[in-house]
């Protein structure tokens, strides 16, 4: 268990050794996890070929939308502002 945490993740003995038992075994469910994902992927790469023009277009717009951070911009109000200036000023 602790090989395949410390190649995984790249962590030393010494990381792993320090580590809670239950947070060791949430990293070692998370490989896993990550791992079916992995190869999820590489399943719908390899049947690319094969898929309708809609279905290509459907997983790019999927894989994009999760592969790029898109920030959350919230308008701001004026009272907002007003209360962040305020907080500010003490």
């Amino acid at each position: 268990m602790e090989c395949k945490i410390a190649r995984f993740y790249g962590w030393s003995d010494e990381q792993i050794s320090e580590m809670d038992f239950k947070d060791l075994l949430k990293y070692w469910r998370g490989i896993t996890m990550i791992e079916a994902q992995d190869m999820l992927n590489q399943l719908k790469a390899s049947d690319f070929p094969n898929m309708s023009k809609e279905e290509r277009r459907k997983l790019n717009k999927m894989l994009v939308s999760k592969a790029y951070f898109k920030p959350e911009v919230k308008v701001l109000k004026t009272t907002d502002l007003v209360n962040y200036a305020s907080a500010m000023n003490g």
